[in-house]
């Protein structure tokens, strides 16, 4: 919400990407990314025959989001697109094995449906939902719903949200904050960010969360009353203490198209992981002129 100590917007809500399971199928979540492999192909049936689900995993691969489901991999492997000092470092050892695994549960394991190059959150929702997949890379905004008996039947009360699995750096998991920002041609700027700070306060954020929003502050997570009702907030809290961030940089949305551009195309199977980052290292070493910049030559 803040770059270089200036705040650009108010929190009202957190959003997590983590991993959604089947206890009722997966009695104790994958603690490693390699634990994750093996129980997708074991609830896989063309690995696994007797597996009651179709497909063992699943997440957003729809053009544009493969570089937000591989993020909290992303940083379990100690890697990351660009470093502090805005040099490349998308084609690291870290970076190569940690997407390969992501793109291998597709194109490798086929442990994933083959069209989630078209997925993205109502496609997930609907797979587990309907039991086609054991466990996915999902959004806390969908808990609500696989949650509820009235929506989701099959699955309502064998459903968690638990961390990310945890790589040689750790867990992390991908966080995405919403908020609002204000207008800076507004006539009433001060009055309105008094209403803001009111809104995502102690208050006003618990009233925000009673009637369907999802309030970062820390107390709201933890009251006891709403955690009774949403029983994903503990594994929220904690997941909250290793979030693995978006990109802070003044180019980012143009590193993200360079990166999905050949991302999209590994996804595809058109081409292999390493040569997909090996591609967009060189592309982005350009886009950020990294040869005049002397942090990266040291």
């Amino acid at each position: 919400m803040s770059l270089d100590g200036q705040i650009f917007m108010a929190p009202t809500d957190i959003s997590e990407e983590s991993l959604v399971y089947r206890t009722d199928l997966i009695p104790d979540p994958p603690a490693t990314w390699e634990e994750l492999r093996q129980t997708a192909l074991q609830f896989t049936q063309s690995a696994n025959p007797d597996s009651p689900t179709e497909y063992g995993y699943a997440y957003a691969g729809m053009p544009g989001n493969v570089v937000g489901s591989w993020q909290g991999i992303m940083f379990s492997y100690g890697a990351r697109v660009v470093d502090e000092n805005s040099c490349v470092v998308v084609d690291t050892p870290e970076a190569i094995e940690s997407f390969k695994l992501l793109m291998d549960l597709k194109n490798a394991d086929q442990a994933t449906p083959p069209d989630i190059t078209a997925w993205d959150y109502p496609e997930l929702l609907v797979a587990l939902q309907e039991g086609v997949v054991a466990q996915a890379s999902f959004f806390t905004a969908g808990m609500p719903v696989l949650t509820d008996c009235e929506q989701s039947p099959q699955v309502c009360e064998s459903i968690a949200f638990v961390p990310q699995p945890a790589g040689p750096a750790g867990s992390w998991t991908r966080v995405n904050p919403l908020g609002i920002m204000v207008n800076s041609a507004s006539p009433r700027k001060e009055a309105t960010w008094e209403f803001l700070a009111w809104l995502t306060g102690p208050e006003g954020g618990r009233i925000y969360t009673e009637f369907g929003g999802s309030s970062p502050r820390t107390s709201v997570i933890n009251d006891p009353e709403l955690s009774a009702s949403r029983t994903w907030y503990p594994a929220v809290f904690e997941a909250m203490g290793q979030g693995a961030t978006s990109i802070r940089h003044p180019r980012a949305a143009e590193i993200y198209n360079v990166f999905n551009k050949w991302a999209d195309q590994a996804l595809a199977g058109s081409i292999a992981p390493e040569e997909a980052l090996t591609q967009a290292a060189a592309e982005l070493r350009d886009l950020l002129d990294e040869a005049n910049n002397p942090a990266c030559s040291q």
